[in-house]
């Protein structure tokens, strides 16, 4: 196995470039070429983390751009013969959609990128706090995007026969009762119906109605009360 040095993405590292195959007499059978780049982090996704930590970062590649914006991409590998003929390479083709700095803090629930350009891991939060006083942190939004989860995703590979096969990822979906459902309902006062027994026909002279609405199931308590003409609870 052949490596190179100098990687772009990490001080000191090395990459595989080329792993050949010998018989026991040491001929060689074939050897396999690794071609590769690098995802490059644009102007505009590139993190201000280096810069505001550096003071407290001891690790050499979070203090050089050059190391928290590139990534290692293998993009074909090509096979030789004992011959010295090479075949046509088996290329790798990704997702255009760009790559935050490896230090970004746009990253959603999971871990994923989510393109929201935070300066934060900790979540936006609005309810009580430790002491029961209601409050509101500005903190980050970490909801996924099913679209930029993908970034730099391998989408295609194209075999040396011109065949290829092409790759779609859709995310797991998830779902909870949030804050504002919550909310919604224990914010609902009680609602009363009352039934007049004097009349034949049990008619509700007086009803209220509510509607609920949430982005999960709902779980609805009632009580039923009887009471006499008097307005006494009855057993």
């Amino acid at each position: 196995m052949d490596r190179e040095a100098n990687r772009l993405d990490l001080k000191g590292g090395e990459r595989l470039s080329r792993i050949s195959v010998f018989d026991k007499a040491d001929q060689l059978l074939r050897r396999f070429d690794l071609q590769a780049s690098y995802f490059e982090v644009p102007s505009n996704l590139q993190s201000g983390f280096t810069t505001t930590y550096k003071g407290a970062i001891a690790a050499d590649y979070l203090l050089d751009p050059g190391y928290e914006n590139h990534r290692l991409r293998l993009d074909a590998v090509q096979e030789t013969g004992s011959d010295g003929l090479t075949k046509p390479a088996t290329r790798f083709s990704y997702s255009d959609i760009p790559l935050p700095a490896k230090t970004s803090f746009n990253v959603d629930f999971w871990g994923f990128n989510n393109g929201k350009r935070n300066n934060t891991l900790i979540p936006a939060y609005q309810g009580p706090d430790l002491f029961g006083t209601y409050t509101t942190f500005t903190g980050a939004d970490r909801t996924p995007d099913s679209l930029q989860m993908q970034a730099g995703i391998l989408r295609k590979i194209t075999y040396p026969t011109g065949g290829s096969t092409t790759y779609t990822f859709e995310p797991h979906t998830y779902g909870n009762l949030s804050d504002e459902d919550d909310q919604l309902i224990t914010d609902y006062p009680s609602v009363r119906l009352r039934v007049d027994n004097t009349n034949p026909g049990n008619s509700i002279p007086g009803t209220d109605t509510i509607r609920l609405s949430a982005s999960a199931p709902l779980e609805v308590h009632y009580e039923i009360e009887v009471r006499d003409l008097s307005g006494n609870p009855t057993n």
